[in-house]
């Protein structure tokens, strides 16, 4: 963690929430899904400070919003574009690429990209 983070608040662990914030935030994590937001914070071990390094290092356990649907769990989303090599492309309202291959529509599904 770099020591300007501890300008933004005077709690440590809030710091430590916007550092894990802005590492997982919208990312992908195979295996895992697409994390939203950090839920919580449960632990935080002791800081360490490295010769040479001016950031503190600790490990922390913590909880996080992970977007990840089951198989064949039944999702609104919009319509953003239909392509012939790519399949369908939609929007959820808050995750704005989620692709459908083509080899994966049902066999006489009525689509038809031009």
């Amino acid at each position: 963690m770099d020591p300007n983070n501890f300008d933004k608040s005077d709690q440590f662990q809030v710091a430590i929430e916007d550092v894990l914030n802005e590492k997982y935030c919208d990312k992908v994590l195979p295996n895992v899904g697409l994390c939203i937001t950090v839920y919580d914070v449960l632990e935080i071990g002791a800081p360490y400070i490295y010769p040479g390094d001016g950031g503190v290092h600790c490990e922390v356990v913590f909880r996080v919003v992970v977007f990840k649907p089951m198989i064949d769990e039944v999702i609104c989303g919009k319509l953003i574009r239909a392509d012939k090599e790519k399949g369908l492309i939609l929007s959820l309202g808050f995750f704005e690429q989620v692709v459908i291959p083509p080899h994966l529509l049902q066999a006489n599904s009525g689509l038809y990209v031009y």
